[in-house]
C-alpha cells in the first residue's frame, strides 16, 4: 500500500501487513514497532498534522497545556522568569518549545519544534517542553529464569487474524530474546540485578539521545521539561512496567490494539535523564512534582488566581487546582528543571 493510510479502523489489518514486510524474518523489535506506528510517514500517529491526538472530545488524551484557560503557559513563564532572576541570567529569554502538538503550543510567540523538526538551539533561551520524551519509541524487557530479555514481535507465517474487539492481531506473539551485554548492564543499574520473575521494564535511548542533543545545543538559559518522569526507584514499583497505550482517552488492552491509530507511551527514568543533563554542563538539575514546581517557582501567578475576586466558580481558579491537586495532575505530572549558564 502506498501513499497515506486512509485514518479510519479499517486501515489496520493494512498497517500490520506493511510491519510484517519491514520485520526481519517476521521478527520485529518492540521499539521499532512503536517507532511506526508513532512515525511511520505514511500511517505514524503523529504523521498526520489534522489528527485530534490532544485535547477534549475525539482526542486520545489529554495535557496539562490543552486545559482550556492556558493557566499552565502562564505557571510555566512565571517558573521560567523566577529561575532566570534567580540564576542571574540576562533580562530576555526567548522560549523555545520542543514536541508541541498544532494549535496547542505553549507559548503562541515560541519558537517551535514539532516532532519531525530538525532541533536548532542557540543564544539565551527557555526551553520548554510537556509530554515530550514519553513519545519516544522504547523498548520492553522482562526479567526471566534470572536473565533480562528484550520483547520481540513474531508474526505468523500465514495471514494475520485481527481481533473484531480489541482490534490488535490474534497470532501476532510477544516473544523474549537475550537482552545484550550493554542492556543488562543498564538494566542491572536501574532495576536491580534480581528483580521479581516477571518483571518488566523499558528503555528508550531515542528519548535519552533527543534529550542529549537538546542539552548540548549551543544555548543558554534555563530548561523546563514536563512528563511521566519516575525514578529508578519509583520504576522499581511497576511491576508490569508502564508502557502503555490509549484512543479516545481510554487505556487500551494492549499497546498492539489499534496499532497506529492509538497513542503509545512509558514513564521516562527521570535519574538518567538528570545525568545527561549534568554531563552537558547544566546546572541546578532538579525533578519535582508539578505541584512541588509550580508552588517553588510560580507563587507570583498563584497568588494572583487565588485572591481574584472573580468567586469561587473562576474557570482560572478550579484550573489551577486540577494543575497542582496531587490526586489530579499535581502528582501524575514531574517536572525536570535546570539552568545552563553562558559559556564565555
Amino acid at each position: 500500500m502506498s501513499g497515506k493510510f486512509p485514518r479510519t479502523l479499517e486501515r489496520i489489518p493494512a498497517v500490520w501487513e506493511e510491519l510484517r514486510k519491514i520485520s526481519d524474518g517476521g521478527m520485529l523489535e518492540y521499539s521499532r514497532y512503536v517507532a511506526e506506528c508513532l512515525y511511520n510517514p505514511s500511517f505514524g500517529y503523529y504523521s498526520d498534522p489534522k489528527a485530534l491526538r490532544a485535547g477534549g472530545d475525539g482526542a486520545d488524551f489529554f495535557t496539562s497545556q490543552t486545559l482550556p484557560q492556558k493557566v499552565f503557559s502562564e505557571l510555566v513563564e512565571c517558573a521560567a522568569e523566577s529561575m532566570r532572576k534567580l540564576a542571574n541570567l540576562p533580562g530576555k529569554l526567548q522560549f523555545a518549545e520542543i514536541g508541541c502538538e498544532p494549535n496547542s503550543e505553549i507559548f503562541p510567540e515560541s519558537l517551535k519544534f514539532g516532532y519531525a523538526d530538525e532541533i536548532k538551539l542557540d543564544g539565551p533561551l527557555s526551553v520548554v517542553s510537556n509530554e515530550l520524551l514519553d513519545a519516544r519509541p522504547f523498548s520492553k524487557f522482562v526479567f526471566l529464569d534470572g536473565n533480562w530479555n528484550k520483547i520481540f514481535l513474531k508474526f505468523p507465517g500465514g495471514k494475520i487474524e485481527i481481533d473484531e474487539k480489541y482490534l490488535a492481531p490474534k497470532n501476532v506473539a510477544e516473544v523474549p530474546v537475550p537482552a545484550s551485554g550493554e542492556e543488562e548492564k543498564i538494566l542491572c543499574e536501574r532495576f536491580g540485578e534480581n528483580p521479581e520473575e516477571g518483571f518488566k521494564a523499558e528503555l528508550s535511548p531515542d528519548a535519552e539521545n533527543l534529550f542529549e542533543k537538546i542539552c548540548s545545543e549551543n544555548w543558554f538559559g534555563i530548561l523546563i521539561f514536563a512528563d511521566y518522569f519516575r525514578s529508578s526507584a519509583e520504576l522499581r514499583e511497576f511491576h508490569g512496567g508502564t508502557a502503555r497505550s490509549y484512543f479516545r482517552h481510554k487505556e487500551q488492552k494492549s499497546e498492539l490494539s489499534r496499532a497506529s491509530l492509538a497513542d503509545i507511551t512509558f514513564s521516562p527514568c527521570s535519574d538518567s535523564l538528570s545525568a545527561i543533563a549534568e554531563k552537558n554542563g547544566l546546572e541546578k538539575v532538579s525533578v519535582l512534582t508539578q505541584e512541588e514546581f509550580f508552588i517553588k517557582y510560580s507563587g507570583e501567578k498563584i497568588r494572583e488566581i487565588i485572591e481574584s475576586k472573580t468567586g469561587a466558580m473562576d474557570p482560572r481558579r478550579r484550573e489551577l487546582a486540577q494543575l497542582l491537586n496531587p490526586s489530579l495532575m499535581g502528582m501524575s505530572f514531574r517536572v525536570l528543571s535546570a539552568v545552563k549558564p553562558k559559556i564565555s
